[in-house]
């Protein structure tokens, strides 16, 4: 749906890169059963009221501040600096 919404409004619902994420799950799940959820999901999320709350949310985060100050523990590190460290801290990487 974060795709939906960019390809609709220009901006996606999260600015995470899900797509690896989607591919493994669909892979655990099953194709028979994942096409059957994307086709549930995709129906119930297409609906006109989700369409206006999604909406109404984008106009509403699109009026208030942004703030650019970093993060109180990791600063300004990437999601895969914070994942590496954190691995690398457990003895993983």
């Amino acid at each position: 749906m974060s795709a939906n919404l960019h390809a609709r409004a220009g901006r996606p619902l999260i600015s995470l890169d899900l797509s690896q994420a989607n591919a493994i799950a669909r892979h655990l799940i099953g194709e028979p059963f994942a096409a059957q959820l994307d086709m549930i999901v995709g129906q119930i999320m297409g609906g006109p009221i989700v369409h206006a709350v999604f909406d109404a949310l984008y106009r509403i985060g699109a009026s208030m501040p942004t703030f650019n100050t970093p993060d109180p523990i990791w600063g300004n590190a990437s999601v895969d600096e914070i994942v590496n460290a954190r691995l690398g801290a457990m003895g993983i990487v």
